[in-house]
């Protein structure tokens, strides 16, 4: 199966805000960056799933080839709760330290943290990999941490590495999963495209 999971292009938030499962708009104009990125898809006949975040489900459906675009909330960003559309630098510093110092299980106030992010991940790549066949080609279009997630499961590393992984705006990662016994979890390629 091969999987290309692509990151959203760039938003308008404003740099050094924390937003998480805010619901933003993209940076226009984007019709370049969305033809890049499709461009660069090898594959003309896939299913399309998506986080329901308007930032991912535009480039969904402008990838979706006019077929049905799947909009999952498991493919959400991470909460960040009373975080959301705070400054960093307002956060009170020591809660920031508290979540920085162990951000695989600490959560934002009212937020989740990302192992609780992971768990719903894996629970839809698990689902994805039961309902799908070995030949079908699919795409995700998601965020930073779900992408990071996807790759910390598949590559068997720690969540506590997550954030070495590179993943930025408009990349597609793709990745080759192999079915014998079980899916073997294999093979993955970032390629950069938004720029």
């Amino acid at each position: 199966m091969e999987i290309y999971v692509i990151r959203h292009t760039p938003t308008t938030a404003l740099t050094g805000v924390c937003y998480g499962q805010s619901d933003l708009t993209l940076q226009e104009p984007f019709d370049e960056l969305f033809n890049n990125i499709k461009k660069s898809l090898p594959v003309h006949d896939y299913i399309v799933y998506s986080s329901p975040l308007t930032r991912c489900r535009q480039l969904a459906q402008h990838l979706s080839n006019e077929t049905t675009v799947s909009c999952d909330d498991r493919l959400k960003e991470i909460d960040f709760g009373l975080w959301e559309n705070q400054t960093w630098d307002s956060i009170k510093k020591e809660d920031l330290s508290n979540w920085m110092n162990d951000f695989v299980n600490t959560g934002a106030p009212n937020g989740e943290s990302f192992k609780t992010l992971h768990l719903r991940v894996i629970n839809f790549i698990e689902e994805l990999l039961l309902n799908h066949t070995e030949d079908q080609k699919i795409i995700i279009v998601s965020h930073a941490g779900v992408i990071r997630s996807i790759l910390s499961y598949l590559l068997s590393t720690p969540l506590t590495h997550a954030f070495k992984l590179p993943v930025t705006f408009g990349s597609i990662t793709k990745m080759t999963l192999h079915k014998d016994d079980a899916w073997n979890k294999l093979i993955y390629l970032n390629k950069e495209t938004a720029s």
